[in-house]
């Protein structure tokens, strides 16, 4: 997989390796466009802890930190890469309302508007997480001594010339707004 949409010709003991336009690394999918999309839609469908949010065994508060430990933890995992469009924090904001939901056993059809839920548990948290792991990463990056490619990258001294188009959201852009 190439980024500029060129065919690579890597061989393995004369054998040719197949082009794919997205594979899976450690868990996160990597697309040879660069999105993040279908990461985020996977690490959300991976929470499926039913029994503990509907049950009686812990109180409510644990519950909560259970979702922020358990849920968020691999939810958010690899976060600090993402390039997240209006789209994707779209869906962060309705992940996070349906977790405290379920949490506080709140059905759809319960007259409880998102706002109201998020009073009973102080606000919104997921976002502020989600930017502060961005910023640590970018701190971290930007303390590296020497010549390195990732703050290179993440600057965006490379060589080369940008692609034909509407210029893409940057993960820079991220960190700037």
């Amino acid at each position: 997989m190439a980024t500029d949409k060129s065919a690579l010709d890597i061989r393995v003991d004369g054998e040719a390796l197949e082009q794919v336009n997205r594979f899976t690394y450690l868990g996160a999918i990597i697309t040879a466009n660069g999105d993040c999309g279908a990461d985020i839609k996977v690490r959300i469908g991976l929470s499926k802890l039913m029994p503990i949010w509907s049950g009686r065994a812990f109180t409510t508060s644990t519950k909560i930190r259970l979702l922020k430990a358990l849920v968020w933890s691999v939810a958010t995992y690899g976060a600090e890469g993402w390039t997240c469009r209006k789209e994707e924090w779209k869906r962060w904001l309705a992940f996070e309302t349906i977790g405290y939901r379920r949490v506080l056993g709140i059905s759809w059809t319960a007259k409880k508007t998102n706002e109201e839920v998020l009073q009973e548990v102080d606000g919104r948290q997921l976002p502020g997480l989600l930017v502060k792991r961005k910023l640590q990463f970018f701190g971290h990056i930007m303390r590296k001594e020497g010549v390195n490619m990732e703050k290179d990258i993440i600057i965006g001294t490379t060589r080369g010339n940008r692609s034909r188009g509407r210029l893409r959201h940057l993960w820079l852009n991220d960190i700037t707004d």
